[in-house]
């Protein structure tokens, strides 16, 4: 019985099938052991940094589209509205991000790990694929450096940025791709490898580029030699590198075309980097990034993270000693690696990697591709290792060893709570004695096969090891979340969400009044304000921070609402959340158990008709290329008021009225006049400074403070001695509501400096509130042309709007894209921009239909440009088949005088690749071509 048992194993084990199931499976089940550990710590949850902040609630915006709830073209969950393509082509574009809609909403974590561990896995499978391919190593061999790739420092750290990880494992596919498209004209495995690379992100899809300039010419003079024996071989395989890398990326259009136009909405000018020609660390530190452990931060000071192992480290100098591998190759990969330190340790070349721009946060976005270049190299050097000498082994170590000891005595890590040098340096030094041992081992023909099993445990081992001590320092630096809390914040919402859709079905937006998750309006599936992410749009952003809002930079959150903003935006619903200063008129809607819903009854249509001098109005102006507040419009209260006015065709609307009368007073401040600014500074440094403000509140109401700056440093504000929070800080500039008050009631307001300067602009007025007659009036007279809907969706409004002659420009909230058609009674109306913002459009007096629609023609024009360069890709396949075919024919056909060609001896590919190197009793087959198989099955050489 145990006889046929083992019989079977072994006959399953020897097929071809097999092997590749164990190079995919063997690192998906480290991933997921690693994880299994990390969880014991008690963060059950992936979620850290910007998955945590973000990518998760994407991820669920992508499980509705699945099922029928949301749109991948447009979303209303984004900070008032905009575009979802760019989103979906930065975080989402990989086909295994559907795997999420295979889970229920509850154990979207669950999907996420899942996806974690079927990329590490394809990771370890590509890498053995190309080893294998190229005949590196023997098959054990390629299942370990398959192991240390898909498990190396940049795949467990920067694992949380999953859309980068698809680029990963179809890096070593692409290089693999171009090596066959120089050698052997094949050009399918790198069109089809590069082009979804690109689709899945363009990000790291452009650094994949760079990379595969770098890497044809690497291999057409390095590992390239004609073994067809093509003419004119170096032109030929240059163009033909052009050609499939121009129908690569055209097969991407689809994506690349609508995620550039995103771009353009701000992301290009997100930031204004300079470029400077000068390191950026000692080379010392880098050298530290190689071993284990060697994790420091994902913060702006991080370093490259080029972990893959210590065994590589001890492989890679066989490489460059052995005499077997041809010295143009040795200078290839010298050069590629000089050229990504060079990169990494150069402000301005770091920058083009990255596209011009300063990454925020994960620096070195790249650097798997020199993990990449050495791990091949690495398996090359171990293929070697045969007529390697123990005292070489030995040199090997020791150098590494002193290395070890120098950095450890010349490198600082930052401070932690565990023993980083013992983590780090003692640990790379028992890793790279244990890994001597072994490989001496190897020497010995008689203990090859065990030393190949223990090499591959070992280094199943140290990437567990170093996978769930890189997580440990992570989650020190910046935090996983865990499980608990993410849902928690989920359902604490959703019985307020569900009543509210449930019972309205008309368009309209509401949010929360507190943001544990950043991304509320996302996570929720609402059409809110809290939004955040990379491919922003700044002039949405600009326009809610001059109403208000919290907004700076790329993300906005619903604080600082006030009932005029919720009115004129159309926010009917409000879930409370905690404290909260109810706005006069709201009207208690829903109570759930945890929170609390209220609603605006005087909340307008996304549409409705105005007086058409509101084209004219503009919160800014722009000045020798940047952008000035418009005189007499420095506050949000002012800005509503004006806007209001104009909507109405008068010369005023004051809804928002300033208290112009309070006491001020101030503790340990000295103030001066600079910019248009009051200047207030410490006068004792170090020591508490405040103002004082003390007044009477002139109605029943939420009074409101604004601090008007163009310098802005923290300040604490508290109210009648109770602590409200700070100003001018996270949550950046915006409306603050200090609190209900009654007629005459005192109110005491200081401002607590929390920086050693605080800048005021002169004569403008701190405090506001909100007038009920004139708001009332305002809103009543707006409320009379609003459209009405007979159908939504979150790219289509149809229905009637009625215009009358003194109200022909209808005014949306919705964000200014070019793709937003109006159709006015079945014509086609164009579009202007309202507020440098908002959609808008004529329509002349009386009542239309009108629908307004999302076109998106970037999308459609990608897909045209894709669908021909697929059609291209075929024809070119057909056409290389016929070639193909009547090249075979004429080979075959009889000639009148054969004669024998002469046959040009091609170099031994174990030589070329590092397949083997042959014992001297294996010298004669080996020199002969034949192909040598050990005993238990394993190739130990093969040619091309």
């Amino acid at each position: 019985m145990r006889s046929s048992v083992f019989k079977a194993v072994k006959s399953v084990t020897k097929r071809p099938a097999f092997f590749w199931i164990l190079a995919f499976a063997l690192p998906a089940l480290l991933m997921y052991i690693s994880y299994r550990f990390f969880f014991l710590s008690g963060r059950d949850s992936v979620l850290v940094l910007d998955l945590n902040a973000q990518y998760v609630y994407f991820f669920g915006a992508l499980r509705r589209f699945v099922y029928g709830d949301a749109s991948l073209i447009y979303s209303f969950s984004r900070a008032l509205g905009g575009e979802f393509i760019g989103i979906f082509a930065y975080y989402l574009a990989s086909p295994l991000s559907f795997i999420v809609a295979l889970f229920p909403a509850d154990n979207i974590l669950d999907a996420l790990l899942c996806l974690f561990v079927i990329k590490t896995g394809l990771c370890g499978l590509t890498m053995t694929y190309y080893l294998d391919r190229r005949h590196i190593a023997t098959r054990g061999m390629r299942l370990t450096f398959g192991i240390l790739y898909a498990m190396c420092g940049y795949a467990i750290i920067y694992q949380h940025n999953t859309m980068w990880t698809d680029c990963l494992f179809l890096l070593p596919l692409i290089a693999l791709g171009i090596e066959e498209l120089i050698s052997h004209r094949k050009y399918l495995l790198f069109t089809l490898s590069l082009a979804p690379a690109i689709f899945s992100n363009f990000y790291i899809g452009y650094m994949l580029c760079i990379f595969c300039l770098f890497y044809f010419f690497y291999a057409l003079f390095c590992l390239d030699r004609n073994p067809l024996g093509e003419r004119h071989h170096d032109l030929r395989a240059l163009l033909r590198m052009g050609f499939f890398s121009a129908i690569a990326v055209a097969l991407a259009a689809a994506i690349l075309l609508p995620t550039y136009y995103s771009l353009c909405f701000g992301k290009t000018t997100f930031s204004d980097p300079t470029y400077k020609f000068l390191p950026q660390y000692d080379f010392l530190d880098l050298v530290v990034k190689l071993f284990i452990n060697s994790y420091d931060t994902v913060r702006p000071a991080g370093l490259p993270i080029l972990y893959c192992g210590i065994l590589p480290l001890l492989t890679l100098p066989l490489f460059f000693i052995s005499e077997k591998v041809p010295t143009r190759q040795k200078v290839g990969t010298a050069v590629l690696t000089v050229i990504f330190v060079f990169s990494f340790c150069t402000d301005a070349v770091d920058k083009f990697w990255h596209g011009l721009q300063a990454p925020n946060w994960l620096n070195f976005r790249y650097s798997f591709l020199l993990v990449f270049i050495l791990l091949v190299a690495a398996a090359k050097g171990i293929a070697h290792l045969r007529r390697a000498k123990n005292a070489l082994l030995v040199g090997i170590a020791a150098g590494w060893l002193i290395l070890i000891f120098v950095t450890q005595k010349l490198c600082e890590f930052p401070e932690s709570e565990v023993n980083r040098d013992l983590l780090c340096f003692g640990l790379s030094a028992v890793f790279v004695l244990v890994y001597t041992a072994i490989l001496k081992l190897y020497l010995q023909k008689s203990y090859r096969a065990a030393a190949r099993s223990v090499l591959l445990l070992l280094v199943c081992v140290e990437m567990v090891v170093s996978a769930v001590t890189s997580m440990a320092f992570l989650h020190c630096d910046v935090v996983f979340s865990t499980r608990a809390s993410y849902l928690d914040n989920k359902h604490k919402y959703e019985d307020s969400v569900n009543y509210i859709l449930q019972n309205d079905k008309d368009f309209y937006r509401f949010d929360t009044t507190k943001h544990a998750l950043v991304d509320t309006a996302m996570a929720l599936g609402i059409r809110g304000f809290t939004n955040s992410t990379s491919t922003l749009n700044s002039d949405t952003i600009d326009f809610l921070r001059y109403m208000g809002i919290a907004s700076k930079s790329h993300w906005s959150k619903y604080y600082g609402a006030t009932a005029p903003f919720d009115s004129l935006l159309g926010v009917r619903y409000v879930i409370i959340d905690g404290e909260y200063d109810t706005p006069t008129g709201y009207q208690p809607y829903y109570r759930g158990k945890q929170t609390e819903v209220v609603q605006n009854p005087n909340a307008l249509s996304l549409v409705y008709a105005v007086d058409p001098a509101v084209k004219d109005l503009h919160f800014v102006t722009e000045e020798d290329g940047k952008k000035v507040q418009t005189d007499g419009l420095c506050t949000p209260p002012a800005r509503i008021n004006r806007l209001i006015a104009d909507m109405l065709g008068r010369a005023r609307a004051d809804v928002f009225l300033p208290i112009r009368d309070a006491e001020t007073g101030d503790a340990n401040l000295n103030d001066s006049f600079v910019a248009g600014h009051i200047k207030y500074a410490p006068i004792v440094a170090g020591s508490p400074a405040a103002l004082y403000y003390d007044f009477t509140a002139k109605a029943n109401g939420v009074i409101y403070l604004y601090l008007p700056t163009d310098y802005p440093r923290e300040v604490g504000v508290s109210v009648n001695a109770l602590d409200k929070g700070t100003a001018l800080g996270n949550d950046t500039n915006r409306m603050i509501a200090l609190g209900s008050f009654t007629a005459g009631e005192r109110v005491s307001v200081t401002l607590t400096l929390k920086d050693d300067k605080l800048y005021l602009r002169a004569d403008e007025p701190l405090f506001w509130y909100v007038d009920d007659a004139a708001y009332a009036d305002a809103f009543t007279a707006l409320g009379e042309n609003q459209m009405q809907f007979t159908d939504w969706r979150q790219t289509r409004f149809i229905g009637k709007l009625t215009a009358t002659e003194e109200k022909t420009t209808a005014f949306t909230s919705i964000p200014y894209d070019e793709n937003w058609q109006v159709f006015v009674d079945g014509e086609r109306v164009e579009t202007c921009k309202l507020l440098d913002a908002l959609v808008g459009f004529d329509l002349p007096a009386g009542t239309h239909d009108v629908k307004i629609q999302y076109v998106p023609k970037q999308l459609y024009i990608g897909i045209a440009i894709s669908g021909a360069a697929l059609a291209i890709l075929i024809a070119v396949c057909f056409a290389d088949r016929a070639v193909r075919k009547k090249r075979a024919a004429k080979a075959l056909a009889p000639t009148e005088a054969p004669t024998e060609a002469p046959v040009e001896a091609l170099p031994d590919a174990a030589d070329e690749n590092g397949a083997c190197d042959a014992l001297p009793d294996e010298a004669a087959a080996t020199e002969a071509g034949t192909p040598k198989t050990d005993r238990k099955g394993e190739d130990e050489c093969s040619t091309i």
